[in-house]
């Protein structure tokens, strides 16, 4: 994750380091660091050892990068996606739903995310595949804890359908409004059936979850919105209202879930510190796409920003996890 961060700042222009790889940026992040992590997340919960070592074959792709030889790298993530895609046929043969369903799709969009890049040398269809990757996987995550509350099989077919269009139509790159429409009605969607608005209602970290995946709903709509006003929004904020602005804001929802399950360690973090640190990261974007339009020099000084947030978040959890070891 810090060296994709690193190459983030390479790219905005505020570092001058492993310049040979910048190209690799999007890649790292989405599929060395976050493909390893949620592939990670998947393998903890089967019962063989053997079977908990086949993330680092996904994960190994970044030893390549740091030495050049990115091709290696590219079979490293192409196994890995294998992996993933294998390891949720197995968990369909258990739970016959729909969620399950939808965690295949998002392996099938990681590895044509892989195969654009290093094939078609088709780095739009890349990113647009790693998107589709990232929303599906959050989407069926979502399905899981839908299921606790009303809401019927009609309106979750309907999700289902809006997200296979989104796949189908992202083939050709000039279904470029029609995309940008499914991703509006997807967030709404979320907005309004998701559990998100009864965490609201709770408190502690429930609330804090609540409210960190409504605003990044908020920030898919706005990503979504991108593809029909191109012309008045930049391509930084067309790509990460996405990447930082939806994904990141579910990280931050989910990451203490995810880490207690993947690491076997429970534990709680100061609920106004996370505050603090998630308000921080909306203004950051908010600013940060606000310079893009204005073609400002403060760009690369808030994207070091971006990076400084993140890493904070980061830093906190798992000084959290230690203290909470040490006890």
């Amino acid at each position: 994750m810090v060296i994709g961060l690193v190459l983030g700042l390479s790219k905005s222009g505020y570092l001058n380091m492993l310049n040979g790889i910048s190209q690799y940026h999007f890649l790292i992040m989405s599929g060395s660091f976050f493909g390893t992590l949620i592939t990670l997340e998947r393998v903890v919960t089967i019962k063989n050892r053997w079977v908990q070592f086949l993330p680092f074959i996904n994960g190994s792709s970044i030893i390549f990068f740091l030495f050049q030889k990115c091709e290696l790298a590219g079979i490293s993530l192409l196994l890995g996606g294998l992996v993933m895609f294998f390891i949720y046929l197995y968990f369909i043969k258990k739970h016959y739903d729909i969620a399950h369903y939808l965690f295949t799709l998002s392996a099938i969009c990681y590895s044509m995310a892989v195969v654009y890049f290093y094939y078609f040398r088709d780095i739009l269809l890349s990113v647009r595949f790693f998107e589709l990757f990232f929303l599906i996987t959050i989407v069926a995550e979502r399905m899981e804890l839908i299921k606790f509350i009303n809401v019927s099989n009609r309106v979750k077919i309907l999700m289902v359908f809006m997200l296979v269009l989104s796949v189908i139509i992202s083939f050709d790159i000039s279904f470029q409004k029609m995309y940008g429409v499914l991703i509006i009605l997807i967030a709404l969607w979320l907005i309004i059936y998701d559990i998100a608005k009864k965490n609201i209602k709770a408190k502690g970290p429930h609330r804090f979850r609540g409210w960190a995946l409504l605003v990044g709903y908020y920030w898919l709509f706005s990503h979504g919105l991108s593809f029909l006003v191109s012309w008045i929004m930049s391509y930084d904020m067309q790509v990460h209202s996405f990447f930082l602005g939806f994904v990141m804001n579910m990280v931050f929802a989910h990451a203490t879930i995810i880490l207690p399950v993947v690491l076997s360690i429970q534990y709680t973090v100061d609920m106004k510190v996370q505050y603090i640190i998630w308000f921080l990261l909306q203004i950051i974007l908010i600013a940060r796409f606000i310079s893009t339009f204005s073609f400002s020099q403060h760009f690369a000084i808030l994207t070091l920003a971006n990076v400084i947030i993140i890493l904070i978040f980061f830093v906190m959890n798992f000084y959290y996890l230690y203290k909470s070891k040490q006890r």
